[in-house]
Formats: structure tokens, sequence, C-alpha cells
């Protein structure tokens, strides 16, 4: 018969860390009270209480009743559909069903409160479809029965067909018949099945049956015959031991006795009722062989239950096994209907089960399989199913994977090699399938519970929240160790300490242990139907009956076994190897094995001979326990050739058997039991299972070897070869092991650690691995173990662990041999596939094992560089470019490891290809030093022709580290001139963005200063101008710094302009931070306009035709077809025309805070409207020079100074209620001056007359000023000082005026004086000149005319008049004299 092992995973380590989405069940019972999980519960929430595998073609479902029979959960084994769990507001009653009806999913549960759910789900997108919309999903059947009758069990023998028993032993059937056509069913029908016509009326009665009202007739076990059948038939078990059969009622019952005897079946009388608490006690099979009469009768009138056989198991109360099995055959119904059960046979149980309780058993191809609760955990056994035969067959145990006790002898061992106590603990409680993630988070929260009951704990320490599962465990473990000191000495106590934290930790793990132990109780066996196999259901496990491999079936025959001349050479040295490691003692063992592997793990300068004689004397032969090295010698002295045996051994070590062909449909996966998350969870734990015996075979084998090769000579020597097989075989299998018990990270995330980190430093620097699944993505990667996620998705032979982890290890050739610390192509891959899936540390360790060869020494230099060890990786990864050197010998093995190691898509031929391949790897980290150096290198190796791109990274590269000379020498140096003129615009415009314009403008660019210009210019245009770098300023700096003065004035100019369009363009910007850029970008172009002669002073500006025409119209027309086609239109400004808009800007800043709406970008302003504003505020002195630069007439501007003039004198300082009004006169020019308000008045306008005014300007703003007085007040007095002038500079205007406001004493008086004045000088010289005696005649004739033309003169105004006709009579004679005298 085969040997079986058993492998298993946690449920919670193939489903994603985060709780599933749950529904909450509705009912239609108002009055039900609030049901919640009882907290007495020796069950935790998610230990299931009853569990169901469905498995059919494109759904394997895991129903699990959890949180105190108030939860169904739903796992999907096959798919990427998470958990759903379904919330019921009362209990569930053992036991709910689950069956595939396509498209759907029907869940059948019975709650103890009397209703019957029938949930109904999507088979496919049901993550999409959830949560549910509407109420079809969930239909509610409240059963008539009273409620308070119903305990169970429930048995679902279809989705229309349920069975609840009675406390009574009745059976209630609930039937609900399919809509023809349709998935759907009507309502459900209950009929009552009891057992009164097989039984006498009175014991029927309570009365008279005291059986029944101790409920000793309940049931206890269901079966029916599996659908697809035309079986009508339902058989139960109750407590009474009796076993029926029921139709339409019970057709047919036995007594099954307690105590199995071989001579004799029924021994005694059921004296001992069954334990109430359902069971899975009965198994119906198919009948031996069909009835030939039943075969000739049609169908529908067949009596397919006939000769079906019922396998039944009957615990016992006491004796030397846990019961027995019996068979009973169900005969043809009778003419009353009724049916009759023959015993065909029994089986007792082996002796070993005594204590045991059986769980469930199932029958396969002839072979019987019993599930056995042994002491909380699963024990599974197996034997032949013929119960006709006289002959008997053993049960056979099956093995399972071996786990050490974690105990505290066990970390005492191993703490002494292993150094950090925290990590020691944490190593193996993350061990691969030693404890679930649920057992993890539910002993730390115990454990903070029991904390909270200790006064003085730090609370914020313990209730804080940690990144993940794995940190807050260390977090939390042991916090309130602290570390005292003696107060007499004052050391510091670190004994005490250490002890107290170590029995901490193993208090924490103890409940670990503890909490693992219910979690593993087992459930139930699962046939998946069509494979003929076995799957083990635990509370939190999911199991796998697998066929044994031959490194698990030798492990297991030597550690059981005993040499003998019976067995082979081979099984007789592995059984002394065996015995070897089990005398030695348990710390000197440890030490030697560590000491083992690590010398396999090195480069030895030795040979083999040598180091295991060293290693042999120093730690083997001294610890021999007294009398076991003779016992070895006479042992293996019986052992012929027994260099050719170890060679033999450690060769079967690596063998995997035959192949198994792959079917198609497993390759494809649409086998029965497609590849899933399970699939691999197994396949890894088989996977764990044969390394793990291999690694024990090698290991006893190695200790061997030790003691054989210490006494040997060197004339004896051994076998070189079969050293170096030992040496190679248990380097190997050592690296799987170690592979093997790697945790996927903890439970909450991928941890990615270095073997030179502390715990601590390792928590801190998680990482998650990428793909982390959101709920829209369906499914979280799983955490179970580092193998699961090295397998690929779709594994072959998904539906057999074994095979499936043979196909893993041969495919992945990773048990093939090679030299010991030789990594060929299959190592490389494995450190490839461990590296990017983010598990650096462990990649990082399995390297270190392995000689220094090209592919190993560039896998360390990738996983520094991803470490953040720069400058190590770039040494490291520098040496490896030597390997592609021409005149370097290549060895096929150690290049075609490298070549796989190298990323997907990339082949390497050349030195310089290597390089640029590095620096591409250190340009992705923006390591910009490496990576200059690196395309430095590849430059020297490589034909000039293909350097171009490393030319362009090695200036790159110098731009990002700001080394801005190095990258002018690399431009310089680089021989494409297509790269030179884009490093220049490059390297100018990072110059500037990085403010190192000074740096700059130290550069000679000879030879590409007017690409530098160029590059600025553009940039200066095409840029925001109030941004920053300010490439105008820039600009302009570098044409100043080369001495061009027009070329920067134009520069800032062109900025100047640039900032008023983009005022206009953005109005939501800063008045403000506008106008001072470009008043000051103005001022920057006068200066250095005012550097240069004046003809030259102009600036030029690029504009269109039509803002062109805007600005400066000709003055002439030119036909457009005389301008060049293609060029721009160009507008010249003169430094006037600048410093006109630099007056308009800045007058327009004082302005604004007067007048806030001319910060508006919509607001426009001329140059009169910036003198009259200031007019209007009164100060005057920016209006004249705001005009004066402007070339505004300032008539109106005098005129209202004038105004204000003579307001003050009309008014008086005494009347002038508020002197802030007139702001002119409070500037401190004519605040210093002495007299009136007035007077100070006055003053000013006339000096403001002088600045102003001159006889070019015909003095027209003196007359503005005379015009404006006459105006005001016709009759008003003309200031004195302002009569001289006219007096001196033109009476005839005085004259005019006082005409035009009909003045004609003033004009007589202004007549007179000017004919005086002109008349005085002929009194004294006579006139040399014609020119020097003219008057005007025609003026004087007309004051003379108009003062005849008064009706009546005054006395003073006829004695003016007499006297000025005297005076011109006078004139007219002494020149009309002079005039005969020169004839």
């Amino acid at each position: 018969m085969p040997s079986y092992t058993y492998v298993a995973t946690h449920i919670s380590s193939i489903s994603p860390p985060s709780a599933p989405e749950a529904l909450q069940i509705p009912t239609l019972q108002t009055d039900l009270p609030l049901s919640e999980p009882s907290s007495s519960s020796d069950l935790l929430p998610e230990h299931a209480s009853f569990s169901y595998l469905l498995h059919e073609p494109g759904a394997q479902i895991l129903l699990r009743l959890i949180n105190d029979s108030h939860t169904i959960e739903l796992v999907f084994l096959s798919g990427e559909i998470p958990p759903v769990r379904l919330d019921f507001p009362s209990p569930v009653l053992p036991n709910p069903g689950i069956m595939l009806e396509h498209p759907e999913i029907h869940v059948i549960a019975c709650t103890v409160s009397g209703s019957l759910y029938r949930i109904i789900l999507p088979l496919k997108d049901i993550w999409t479809w959830f949560p549910p919309r509407g109420t079809d999903w969930c239909e509610e059947y409240l059963v008539k029965y009273p409620a308070g009758s119903l305990e169970g069990p429930v048995h679902v023998k279809e989705a229309g067909t349920v069975f609840v028993g009675l406390k009574d032993g009745a059976l209630l059937k609930l039937q609900a018949s399919r809509v023809p056509g349709s998935t759907d069913f009507q309502e459900w029908n209950e009929t009552t099945l009891r057992i009164s016509n097989m039984m006498s009326f009175s014991s029927f009665l309570p009365s008279f049956n005291p059986r029944s009202q101790h409920g000793y007739s309940q049931v206890v076990s269901f079966a029916t015959v599996p659908d697809p059948s035309p079986s009508l038939i339902t058989v139960t078990l109750h407590r009474d031991r009796r076993l029926r059969v029921w139709e339409n009622g019970c057709v047919a019952t036995a007594e099954i006795p307690h105590i199995f005897s071989p001579d004799n079946d029924v021994t005694s009388k059921a004296s001992q009722p069954l334990g109430s608490e359902p069971r899975s006690l009965l198994r119906i099979l198919p009948a031996m062989e069909l009835d030939p009469t039943e075969e000739r009768l049609p169908e529908h009138k067949r009596d397919f239950d006939a000769n079906l056989r019922i396998l039944i198991f009957m615990p016992s109360p006491s004796g030397s096994a846990g019961g027995y099995f019996s068979v009973y055959r169900l005969s043809k119904r009778n003419s009353q209907g009724h049916r009759a059960l023959h015993h065909l046979g029994s089986k007792d149980c082996s002796s070993a089960s005594d204590r045991w309780e059986l769980r469930d058993f199932c029958v396969i191809s002839d072979t019987l399989w019993a599930l056995w609760d042994k002491q909380g955990r699963a024990f599974i056994e197996h034997t032949s199913f013929d119960l006709e035969e006289d002959e008997e067959v053993d049960w056979v145990p099956m093995s399972d994977p071996r786990e050490p006790e974690l105990t505290a002898a066990h970390f005492n061992d191993h703490l002494s090699s292993h150094g950090s106590l925290t990590d020691l603990f944490l190593t193996a409680l993350l061990r691969p399938g030693v404890f679930s993630r649920y057992t993890l988070q539910s002993a730390i929260r115990q454990y903070v519970d029991a904390l909270g009951q200790i006064p003085g704990v730090n609370y914020a320490r313990v209730i804080g929240t940690s990144a993940t599962l794995s940190q807050r465990i260390a977090t939390v473990v042991g916090c309130t160790v602290d570390l005292a000191t003696d107060p007499q000495t004052g050391e510091k106590l670190w004994t005490p300490f250490w002890n107290a934290l170590k029995r901490d930790w193993e208090g924490f793990v103890a409940r670990c242990s503890d909490i693992e132990r219910v979690a593993r109780w087992p459930l139930a066996l699962s046939v998946i139907e069509g494979e003929e196999r076995v799957v083990v259901i635990e509370r939190e496990r999911l199991g796998y009956i697998s066929k044994e491999d031959e490194a698990i079936r030798m492990r297991n025959l030597v550690s059981s076994g005993q040499a003998s001349p019976d067995r082979s050479s081979v099984e007789n040295l592995l059984i002394i190897a065996r015995g070897l490691r089990s005398r030695l003692p348990q710390l000197a063992r440890i030490s030697l094995e560590n000491d083992i592997i690590t010398m396999v793990r090195q480069d030895n300068a030795f040979s083999y001979q040598d180091i295991l004689s060293d290693l042999s004397k120093r730690a083997l032969i001294e610890n021999l326990p007294d009398g076991t090295e003779a016992w070895l010698t006479a042992s293996l002295s019986s052992i012929d050739n027994i260099e050719h045996v170890i060679s033999t051994i450690f060769e079967a070590i690596l063998h995997l058997g035959t192949d198994v062909k792959v079917e198609e449909n497993e390759e494809d996966g649409t086998g029965a039991y497609k590849s899933g998350e399970l699939s691999k969870g197994l396949t890894a734990a088989y996977v764990s299972a044969t390394i793990q015996a291999r690694y024990e075979l090698a290991l006893s084998t190695f200790l061997i070897l030790l003691f054989i090769v210490e006494p040997q000579s060197e004339d004896s020597a051994f076998d070189p070869s079969v050293l170096g097989q030992a040496f190679s075989t248990l380097h190997v299998v050592s690296t799987l092991y170690y592979l093997s018990r790697q945790p996927a990270g903890d439970p909450d995330g991928t941890r990615l650690q270095s073997k030179d980190e502390d715990i601590h430093t390792r928590f801190a620097s998680m990482r998650v691995i990428p793909g982390i699944a959101q709920r829209s993505e369906k499914r979280a990667q799983p955490t179970y173990s580092l193998l699961h996620i090295l397998l690929p998705n779709n594994l072959p032979h998904a539906q057999s662990p074994r095979r499936a982890a043979h196909h893993f290890l041969r495919t992945s050739k990773l048990l093939d041999l090679r030299p010991a610390t030789a990594a060929y192509a299959p190592e490389m891959h494995l450190m490839k596939q461990l590296w990017e899936t983010g598990f650096l540390g462990v990649a990082g360790e399995i390297a270190s094992w392995f000689s220094n060869a090209p592919a190993i020494t560039y896998l360390r230099g990738r996983l520094w560089l991803e470490s953040g060890r720069t400058a190590e990786a770039a040494t490291m990864l520098e040496k490896v470019g030597n390997s592609f050197a021409a005149h370097m010998p290549r060895q096929p093995n150690e290049f075609q490891a490298l070549t796989t190691i190298f990323p997907a898509a990339t082949e390497i031929e050349t030195v310089s290809g290597y390089y640029h391949h590095i620096s591409t790897l250190f340009e992705s980290l923006s390591l910009h030093s490496e990576v200059v150096s690196f395309c430095k290198l590849s430059i020297d190796t490589a034909p000039p022709e293909d350097t171009k791109d490393m030319w362009f990274k090695v200036f790159r590269g110098y731009v990002e580290l700001a080394l801005y000379e190095e990258a002018y020498m690399a431009l310089i140096q680089t021989p494409f001139e297509d790269l030179k003129h884009e490093f220049i615009r490059h390297l100018v415009t990072i110059m500037c963005e990085n403010e190192e314009v000074d740096q700059l403008m130290k550069l000679n660019f000879i030879g590409f200063q007017s690409e530098v210009e160029d590059t600025l210019a553009f940039k200066a245009r095409n840029t925001d101008p109030l941004a920053r770098p300010n490439y105008a300023r820039i600009l302009y700096a570098w044409h100043v710094f080369k001495g061009d003065y027009r070329s920067a004035g134009s520069t800032m100019y062109q900025h100047g302009r640039q900032l008023s369009e983009l005022f206009l363009r953005k109005p939501g910007l800063d008045f403000y931070e506008v106008a001072v850029a470009q008043a000051s970008a103005y001022l920057t172009a006068i200066n250095a306009l005012s550097l240069i002669d004046a003809k030259n002073a102009w600036a030029t500006f690029t504009v269109s035709p039509d803002d062109l025409d805007k600005q400066r119209r000709l003055p002439i027309l030119i036909p457009e077809e005389r301008f060049t086609a293609g060029v721009k239109d160009m507008e010249i400004v003169k430094l006037s025309d600048i410093r006109q808009e630099y007056t308009l800007v800045l007058s327009k800043l004082e302005l604004v805070q007067h007048f806030p709406d001319l910060a508006m970008s919509t607001f426009t302003m001329s140059s009169e409207d910036v003198v009259f504003r200031y007019i209007q505020i009164g100060n005057f002195d920016s209006a004249m020079a705001a005009a004066r630069t402007l070339k505004v007439d300032m008539t109106g501007l005098f005129g209202h100074l004038t105004a204000q003039c003579l307001r003050l004198t009309s008014l008086g300082d005494e009347m002038y209620a508020d002197p802030a009004e007139l702001p002119w006169l409070l500037s401190d020019r004519v605040v210093s001056w002495e007299g009136t308000s007035s007077q100070r008045g006055w003053r000013y306008l006339r000096l403001s007359l002088e600045t102003h005014d001159n006889a070019e300007n015909d003095y027209i703003y003196y007359k503005a000023v005379v015009q404006k007085v006459l105006d005001l007040n016709r009759f008003g007095r003309i200031p004195p000082w302002l009569v001289k002038f006219f007096q001196d500079k033109q009476p005839e205007y005085l004259i005019l005026t006082s005409l035009r406001y009909e003045l004609l004493r003033d004009a007589l008086k202004y007549t007179l004086d000017m004919v005086q004045q002109r008349t005085a000088p002929l009194n004294i010289t006579r006139p040399q000149q014609a020119s020097s005696t003219w008057l005007p005649y025609t003026l004087i004739d007309e004051v003379i005319a108009a003062c005849k033309a008064q009706t009546k003169l005054t006395k003073e105004d006829a004695g003016l008049l007499r006297q000025l006709r005297e005076e011109v009579s006078i004139r007219v004679k002494r020149v009309k004299k002079w005039t005969e005298e020169r004839r």
C-alpha cells in the first residue's frame, strides 16, 4: 500500500490580508431578539465550527461557519474572488449547505429562530455584483414547525430538499419545487416524517418512551446519496445508536452495538447514548451489483435504493480502539413499503485510536480514510476497504511535515547560535505554516488585554499603532520588562533583564501555540470526485493528502527503523547516520550543523579532505558520547563500499523521479482543479516538506562523512569526487531549505531585509510588494511563504501537490548538481526572481553563499544599488566589465549565468555596451555622478561613432550635478555638432534656472556666442516676464558684459513692453509688481542707451503690422509689395520715447495710490490724463515734470495753478481752513519760503513759469496766467511781476489783452509805458537801424480809437490819452527829423 503525507495551508494565508466584505442578512421576524456571538465560546470568531468544500468544474468554494455560528464565509479557492461573508440575525443550525446551480451559487441555511434562507450569489463577476441591489438575492421562509424544537442537525440534500432533525427522532422535510425552465424555486413545503409506523404506539408516546424525554432519539448524523441520483432515501443515526432509513417515513431500523467483536457483531444492546453534537458517522456507498430483475424493469419502476451499502462508524465508550466501522446492505422494498438492513461486516479501528475522536471518514477506490482528532490535531489513517475478506489489513498512519515544538528548550538551544533574542522569536513566529495571520492577531490582542490588567503599563506603547503586525509584536511583547540597576553597585542587571524578556517571549509563543492548536482542530474530509483525492478541512487550515516522494519516504523510514541485514546498504547507512545525529548532545549538534553549513557555503583554499578532517577533530570527535565511536565503527563495518553508498545517497537526495506528462487541460489552467492560491499554497507546503526531508538526510549523511574522513591517512584518502558531491549536494539542499523557511514578509506587507540589519531596522524599512490589490482589483497578494510567491500562477499538475512540487523543482533545475559555490543559470534565475519580487535581503543572503563570479558580483552590485549603497554598488558593478573584454576567455556556465541575471530584453556583448547598461541603471535612480563615470568608461571603449548617447548622458550628468565647467568641457569635447548646439541651449537654460549667471558670463563660448544670445533671446521672448529666472535681465547682463549697450537697452525695452502686454492679457496680475518691473526695465534700458552716442541711442521692437501702424504712422505711404517677404516688422524706438514710456509707468504707479481704478488692466491712460490726474491731487511739481517729458501742453496746468493762487489771495491765510487741500504748498521747498501762503503760492507760480516757459514757446504759459487772472476777475489786478515781465518781453500782449477785456485805462497805461520805454533810448543816442525806431502804431491807433469811441472819459483817462498823443507826436517828429538828416 502506498504511503501518504499530509500538506496543509492556512486559509487566512491564501486570502487577502484585508477583512472580507460582509452581507447583513435581513429577516421577516420583527420580534426576533438581538443575537450576538457569545464571548464565552471556546472558539475564536475566525475558527470554523463547520466546513464544507464544494468542488465542481469552475467552482471550488469552501463554506465555513464561523463567528459562533452567526456567519457563513465563502472562500473561493480557484479564482481571484475575495471571501464573502453572510451575517445572519440568529445562529445558524448545523449544517448549512452550498450547491452550484449554474450560473448561480445557492447557500441554504436554517437558523435557530426558525428561518430557512436561500442566498443566491452569481458565480461570475461576484465582486462587481457586490454589494447586491434589491432583495431577490435573499429568500427567507419561516418554518411553521415550532421554532423551539429546531435543534438540528440540518442536512441539505439538494437545492430544493432540506431535512431537519427533531428532538423526538422525527425528521422535518422541507421541499421546494423547481420552476420549469428556470433556476428559481417555488415556495417551501413542510412534511414531518415520524417513526410511528415502525414502532408501537406506546413507545412513540413521550410518557411511555423515557429516551425521547431526554432527547435520546435525536438525530446526530445524516447521509443521502449524492446528486445526481434518483435515490429517495435518507439515512440517519440517532443518539440511541439506532440506524434508520427514511423515504416517506421510516422504512428500516437497525440497532448498532457499541462494542465490536469479531466473533459476534452484536454483543450487547446500546447502553450509553451518543453525544448530542452532530457528527459525521454515516456514508452511503453504491451497491455492489444491481439485481438482474431490476435491470429488466422500466427506469421509473426500478428500485434504485436496493442493495445500497451504508457504512457506519460507531464510537466505543472504552476499550482498545476508538470504535469500529460496519457495513449494512439495504434490502428491496417489501409489499408494505418497508426495507431491511443486513449486516455485511465490521472492522475495528487501530489500537492507537483509543481516546481519539473520529471527525470524518470516506472511501475512495477501496481505501477507507479516517480523520481523527488526536489531542487537538488532525491524524489520518487509511486501510483497505474490503470488509468481506477474512484477511485483516492493518491501519496505516499517514505522515505529516514535522514542525519542532516551540518550547523554552528549543529557544535555549538556538539562542546561542542565533544572536538577537527578538529576531529569534520573530523568525519562529513568522515561519511559513507555523502560525496563521489570525493566530498572531488574536495572540497579540489577548496579550494586550492581559497587559491592561497590570497597573503602571505604558499604554501609549501598547495601544499605539504599528505599520505591520510583526512590528506591533516586536513593539508590544516585552514592553513591561525594564532594565534594573543594582542599588548598591549601580551596575546594570542585564542577566535578569534578558531572562525576563525571554520568559515574556516564551509566554507569547505559548499563547500562539494554544490558539494554533485550536485552529488546527480537524473538521471534515472532502472527496474530489473524478480525481479520487482527499482534502482535509480544519478550523483554519485546508490540507491535501498526497503520496510521499522518495525523500520523504526515506526520511520517515530511517526515523523509525533499525539497521538490519534485510535492509539495503543505503537504508542502513541512513539509519546509522540518524542514530549518530540523535546521540550527539543538542547544543553540540546544533553548533556542528551550523559549522557544516557555513563551511559548504564558503570558498575554500584547502582540499575537502583537510577541511573535513579539521572540522571533525574540532566539533565532532570530541563531542561524541562515550561508546558512540565504537558503536559507529562497528555499525559502519557492515557496509561494503561505503564511498559508493554515500555517493548513491547524495545522488538520491537530488533525484526527483521520472517526470509526468502535463496534460493540455492542465497547462492552460482548465483542469478540474484549476491552479489558484490554494494550489500554490499546497505545492509550496509540499516543496518545503520534501526539501526538509532532503536537508535532514543530507545533513545526517554529512555527519557520517565527517566521522569516516577524519581517521583516514593520505594513502587511503576519501575519493575527492564523492567529497565534492557531498559539498555540492548539501549546498544545493541547504539553499532551498533556507528559502523554504522564509516568509513572504509580514502578514500585512512584504519585508525586505539584509543580513547585517538588526530586527528593528528591518521593521523600519519594510516595503510592500507592488500590486497589492484594492477592492476594485479583486484580490490581494497572499503572504503564505516566499515559495508561494515564487511559484508560477498556472501550475501544471495543480491537482497533485507532489507532482506540482516536483515539476517546479525539475523545471527550475535548483536540485541539479553543480560545484558547491558556483552559481549557474538556475541559481541566478532564482536570485533574480527574488530581487525583482522585492526580497533584496533574501537574495543578498543567498548570493553571499556563492563565489564571486561575474554574475554574483553583478547581482550584489544591483542589490547594493537598490539598498542605497551607491559607492559600493558602483565599485562592484565596474568589476564585471572585464568579463566582456575580447581578450578574456569566457566560461559558458558563468557567461550564461551572467546573461540570466540581466534584465529581460537586455543583450550585452561588449565592454562598452555593459558600461552603458550600468549607466542606465544609475540614471533611473538619478545618481548622476555614477552615470557620468560609467558613460566615460563606455566612451573610452566604444567606437567614436557609437558614443553619441553616452556623450549626451555625460553632459546631462554634469549639468544635474551643477558642475557647469565640466559640462562646458564636455560640450567642447563632443565630436557631434548637433549635440553641441543642443548642449549650449540646455546648459544656458539650466545655469539661468539655477541662478548661476555669474559663472555663465565667465564661460567664453568661443564660436557659440550667437547661439547663447539666440537661446537667451528666445527664452526672454517666450517665457513669463515675471517668472524666475528673468531671461531678459540675463541677456541684458550678457550684452553689457560684452560691451553691446544698444542691444542691452533693446533687450530691457522689449522686456518692459512684454510686461505691459502681459498685464493686458492677464487681468488678475498684481499691478504694483508688473508696474515696478516695467519701470525698472525702462530705466535699465535708458541707462544702457545713455552710454552710447545719441545717434545710436535707439532700440528695436518686433511688432505686428497693426500695432506698428497704430503706434508710429509713416509720413509717406510705402506699398506693401516693397517690403521683403518673411521679415518681421520692427519698430525703432528712440531714447526719448523710452523716457516717455518710463514716465508714464512711474506716474501711474504714483497716481494709483490716489486713483485705485488705474490698477485695472482695462484702464488706459494717455499723457494728458497723467498731467490732469496730477493736477487733481495738487501735485504740480510732478505734473510739470511729466508734462515736460511727455511733451504735454501746460496751459491748463498753469491756469489751474493761477486759480488756486487767486483763491489764496482772496481768502487769506487765516481764512484758509485746511492747507492740506493744496499739497503743493506743503513741499519742502515751498514751506521753506517766507511770507504768507498766497505769497508763497505766487512765488511758486512765478518760478514754475521761469522754469517751463520761454521765448521759443512764445510765453504762452505767462499769457495763460494773465488770461486766467482776467477771466476770474475782469477788474482784477495782474501781479506786478507779471506786468513787468510782459512790459519787458511783450508789451503789445498787455495792451491787446486790456483792449479785449475793455480795460481802457490799463490799455492807455500799458501803451504809454511802451511808448516811453521805446522813446527813452532815442533821447540819448541816435538809432543806427530802422527797426529800433519801430512801434506798433496800429495798436496805438486802436487804443486811441477805443478811447474816442467812449462817450464819456474820466478825467484820468482823458489825461492819459492826451499824454499818449503827446508822446507819440514827439516821437514821430523826432524820427522824421532823423530821417531827413540821413537823406
